[in-house]
């Protein structure tokens, strides 16, 4: 694969959001993109599409199995990569793939961004020791996260960098949206409030059937809808179940461009967001005329503890709903 003068490794919908901000800060450059995706849908189709459109050369890897990953990684390892990348930008720095790549531009500069919030949680994998595959031992990939770390010049992050620390020190922070006026509000308008649910794998990474899995995702969600008394309900990407009773949105946008544009469009209408601690409510949580309700419940896992005190920590409201 050519390489332009810079190299885009994403995963999903909002990295590619966080790629087309960090494009924009380099006027003139060329720009070429791996991105990988574990559940090829219509909305990651979108955005690979979308951000192709402003790269050189892009190519899209749909990983449904161990042996493609397998695949790909062999791929990469037998240098069928160009190395004339100036600079490479990634986010997901744990997949192998990736690391493989990096391995194999060991002359490139390397830049971080953010994978939600996993980057400001002190508690997520992004700040554990990683465990050495054997796939990797056995193909001598020597790179893994810490070390992509000491080598990341700057860190792009859409947070408060005022708030929050990120995986590295020198950071540099962007904004997601560009600004929003209300100027155009009209007076005569009857303002309206819409509330939405916001959906989320939360028991994705416990260890049960898909079934019951699913099961629990639905009871926790209805539990949500209830509480919130919402109309409308907006799935995850990776939706794996269906909500009874309740109207979805449907777009190939995620949330942070649905509610972006809404807000935009309808100056006179307040959005009441509910979620457990989605990271794209944080994304949104300063957009004017939305309001984000983070919410616990005792029936979530104990693993997500650490998000709710970082949350805390931001001086956030936490709702229970028990």
């Amino acid at each position: 694969m050519k390489m332009a003068d810079n190299l885009i490794l994403c995963a999903t919908p909002l990295q590619v959001l966080i790629a087309e901000r960090i494009i924009e800060k380099h006027p003139g450059e060329s720009f070429s993109l791996i991105m990988i995706t574990y559940d090829k849908n219509e909305k990651y189709l979108y955005y690979f599409n979308r951000l192709k459109k402003k790269c050189k050369t892009a190519k899209l890897l749909n990983i449904n199995g161990k042996w493609l990953t397998l695949f790909y990684v062999i791929y990469f390892r037998l240098s069928m990569l160009d190395k004339k990348a100036k600079r490479v930008f990634l986010s997901n720095i744990d997949n192998i793939i990736f690391q493989t790549i990096l391995s194999m531009l060991d002359k490139t500069e390397v830049y971080t961004f953010d994978d939600g919030m996993a980057n400001i949680d002190k508690t997520s994998f992004l700040y554990r020791p990683e465990i050495r595959s054997k796939i990797k031992k056995y193909l001598k990939i020597n790179i893994d996260i810490d070390k992509i770390k000491k080598r990341s010049i700057k860190h792009y992050t859409i947070y408060n960098i005022q708030y929050t620390n990120n995986i590295i020190p020198d950071v540099k922070q962007i904004n997601l949206f560009s600004t929003v006026h209300m100027d155009n509000k009209r007076n005569d308008e009857k303002s309206t409030n819409i509330t939405i649910v916001l959906g989320q794998p939360i028991f994705e990474f416990i260890k049960d059937s898909n079934e019951n899995k699913n099961k629990l995702n639905m009871d926790i969600t209805k539990k949500l809808i209830n509480y919130s008394q919402a109309t409308l309900y907006f799935p995850h990407p990776r939706k794996k179940y269906h909500i009874q009773n309740i109207d979805y949105i449907e777009t190939n946008l995620i949330f942070e461009d649905f509610i972006y544009k809404e807000v935009k469009n309808n100056p006179h209408i307040t959005y009441d967001i509910y979620t457990f601690f989605s990271s794209a409510g944080l994304n949104i949580i300063t957009l004017p005329n939305v309001r984000v309700h983070f919410c616990q419940s005792s029936q979530l896992p104990k693993q997500w503890d650490g998000v709710y005190d970082l949350l805390k920590s931001m001086n956030i409201d936490i709702e229970t709903i028990d």
